[in-house]
């Protein structure tokens, strides 16, 4: 199936906002949907092509200053900024994309809980990805970025 990279600006602006290397963004996206962001529900209640569950939608939403009621998983829009958000907090916890990658699909930072396909899926797909903390921002200027919901 080929890429689809009409959500790129969206993974661009929300990775420089959040510090997050939007190829991460990407992988998930691709580990969850395949790029297909009309995906169905998730066997265990994930949404939209991020697959993200409401429940954490929610928490991402109110880290990111936004109300949890507004949120549509299956408008990119919004899945991608919450995702990127639930990616940064994966790098807080684990220190590594691969870890970020753990804790996306397993909610956990513990790497016993983490399914290593997954993991081992995410670099195969993109084997010229950087899996790895990205760069202290430049400037702490916090603009919102475009696309923002």
């Amino acid at each position: 199936m080929p890429v689809v990279d009409d959500y790129d600006p969206l993974f661009d602006a929300w990775g420089k906002a959040l510090n997050v290397d939007p190829q991460l963004g990407k992988t998930v996206f691709w580990l969850e949907s395949s790029h297909n962001p009309n995906i169905g529900n998730g066997a265990d209640g994930e949404i939209g092509g991020m697959q993200m569950k409401p429940e954490t939608a929610g928490l991402m939403a109110k880290k990111l200053g936004f109300n949890p009621r507004d949120v549509n998983l299956r408008d990119m829009g919004w899945a991608v900024p919450l995702a990127m958000q639930y990616l940064a907090d994966g790098i807080n916890a684990t220190g590594s994309g691969e870890g970020a990658l753990g804790y996306y699909q397993s909610g956990s930072a513990d790497p016993r809980k983490w399914r290593q396909s997954y993991i081992e899926q995410g670099v195969k797909s993109y084997p010229n990805m950087t899996l790895h903390l990205p760069p202290p921002p430049e400037a702490t200027a916090s603009a919102q970025p475009q696309g923002a919901p």
